[in-house]
C-alpha cells in the first residue's frame, strides 16, 4: 500500500486535522507493512563503525559487508575461456600466442584480439600460371590457372597471402576454386605484368591487424572542442600500411592507390583504365560476379586527328544491367550510353560491354574512333550494385 501521512491540520488546535483515532490506525497500518517485509524480529546491525559498507541478507538476517575489488597485477584466465592481459600488444598486427577472444589493456585502450594470429614471414613463393585474359591488366581479382605443368606442386593460396606485382603489395582477402581455376579477390589492384606468371608468397612480412583498439574511459569535455586532437586520432585509426587511407586537417579522407569503399556488398571507386590505341581495350572491370547494375562517369583524354593544340576530353555516361553470373547461362550483360559531351569534332572513342568468360565480371571496352589518333587515357568512375540476397 501507499504510505498513509497523518493530517496534521493547517495551525494547532484548528480542529481540520485527523481524530487521533484515524491518527494511530495510520501508524499501525505503516508500521505492519514495515514488519511485513523486514521481518517482526529483524534485527538492524548498528552503523556505527560501517563507514562505506553496505546492507545485506542472508534472508533471515541483516548484516554490513564490503565491496571487494581485485587489484589485476598480472594475467587473469579462466579455464583459457576468457584471457584478461595486463600488457598490450607492442603493434595490431599481434605476434605469435595470440588467439581470438584475448582482452588487454593500459593507461589509455582496451584491445580485443579478433582472430587466431597466423605468421606471414615464411616465404613459401610459389610461380603461378595466369589467365590469359587478365594480363596486362589493372585488377583486383584473380584467375589463376590449376591445370599448367608449372603449377603440379605449388600450395593453395591461403587468406592473407601476398602478391606483390611491380612494388604494390596487396592481400588476398578471399578465395574460391574449381576444377581448373583458383578465383581470389585482393585488398586492392595491381597491374599485372604482360608475362603468364607471377609469385604469390605465404608471406612477405604483411600481417592484418587482428587486435582491435578501443578507449572505453569517458572523455573530458574539452577534447570534444579540440577540432586538431580529434584530427590527429581520426589519422592514427585511419592510417593503415596495407590501405593507406588517410584523413587530413580539413577532414578529406585520401585513397593514394586506386581501391574502393563498400558497403551492403556495392562498391564506389575511381580507376585509371588500360589505355585505348588501335586494339580496342578493357578500360573498366567490374569488381565482384555478384554486381548486377552500375552507374559509370567515362572521361577520355587524347590526341584529335589534325589538332596540334594538345589534348581533347570527351566524357560520357553509361548504365548497366546484369543477372548474377551463376543465373546468366550465355546472356550477356546489357549497357546504355548516353550524355556523350567532347571538345572534339566527334568523339574520340566508343564503347561496348562483355562478360569475361573466365572471370565472369562484368568489362566495359573502349575503341578509338577516326577522329582520334594515338593514345587515349581512359578514367571512371563507378557505382556498383551487389544482388541483394
Amino acid at each position: 500500500m501507499a504510505r498513509l501521512n497523518i493530517n496534521i491540520g493547517t495551525t494547532a488546535n484548528d480542529k481540520t486535522g485527523d481524530p487521533l483515532r484515524t491518527a494511530f490506525d495510520k501508524v499501525n497500518q505503516n508500521f505492519v507493512e514495515l514488519y511485513a517485509h523486514v521481518g517482526a524480529d529483524t534485527q538492524i546491525p548498528s552503523q556505527s563503525g560501517n563507514n562505506g559498507k553496505y546492507l545485506t541478507t542472508n534472508g533471515t538476517t541483516l548484516s554490513w559487508s564490503t565491496v571487494t575489488v581485485p587489484t589485476l597485477t598480472s594475467d587473469l584466465t579462466n579455464d583459457s575461456n576468457f584471457v584478461v592481459k595486463d600488457t598490450p600488444p607492442t603493434t595490431l598486427q599481434g605476434a605469435s600466442g595470440d588467439v581470438a577472444g584475448v582482452v588487454a589493456f593500459d593507461n589509455n585502450y582496451i584491445y580485443y584480439c579478433t582472430d587466431d594470429y597466423v605468421s606471414v614471414g615464411g616465404g613459401g613463393g610459389a610461380s603461378v600460371t595466369l589467365v590469359p585474359n587478365q594480363l596486362g591488366q589493372n585488377v583486383n581479382s584473380l584467375s589463376i590457372d590449376k591445370s599448367g605443368p608449372s603449377n603440379t606442386d605449388w600450395a593453395v593460396p591461403q587468406v592473407g597471402w601476398t602478391l606483390t606485382v611491380n612494388s604494390t603489395t596487396v592481400i588476398i582477402e578471399e578465395i574460391t576454386s574449381d576444377a581448373s581455376f583458383v578465383y581470389m579477390t585482393l585488398s586492392g589492384f595491381v597491374n599485372l605484368p604482360m608475362t603468364g606468371n607471377i609469385t604469390l608468397e605465404e608471406g612477405g612480412g604483411v600481417q592484418p591487424d587482428i587486435w582491435v583498439r578501443q578507449k572505453w574511459s569517458v572523455e573530458d569535455i574539452s577534447d570534444l572542442t579540440d577540432v586538431t586532437n580529434l584530427l590527429s586520432n581520426a589519422t592514427d585509426r585511419l592510417t593503415n600500411s596495407t590501405y593507406d587511407v588517410t584523413l587530413d586537417t580539413n577532414g578529406n579522407t585520401t585513397f593514394p592507390s586506386q581501391g574502393y569503399t563498400r558497403q551492403n556488398n556495392s562498391f564506389t571507386r575511381t580507376v585509371n583504365g588500360n589505355t585505348i590505341t588501335g586494339t580496342p581495350a578493357v578500360i573498366w572491370t567490374g569488381t565482384s560476379t555478384n554486381i548486377t547494375s552500375a552507374k559509370l562517369t567515362i572521361q577520355v583524354e587524347g590526341n584529335e586527328t589534325g589538332d596540334s593544340s594538345g589534348w581533347h576530353t570527351q566524357v560520357c555516361e553509361a548504365i548497366i544491367s546484369d543477372r548474377y553470373y551463376g543465373n546468366a547461362g550465355n546472356i550477356d550483360p546489357q549497357m546504355t550510353v548516353y550524355g556523350i559531351i567532347h571538345t572534339s569534332a566527334e568523339p574520340l572513342a566508343t564503347f561496348t560491354v562483355q562478360r569475361n568468360p573466365t572471370t565472369h565480371l562484368i568489362e566495359v571496352v573502349g575503341t578509338i574512333t577516326a577522329t582520334a589518333t594515338g593514345t587515349l587515357y581512359p578514367k571512371v568512375h563507378s557505382v556498383e550494385l551487389g544482388t541483394r540476397d
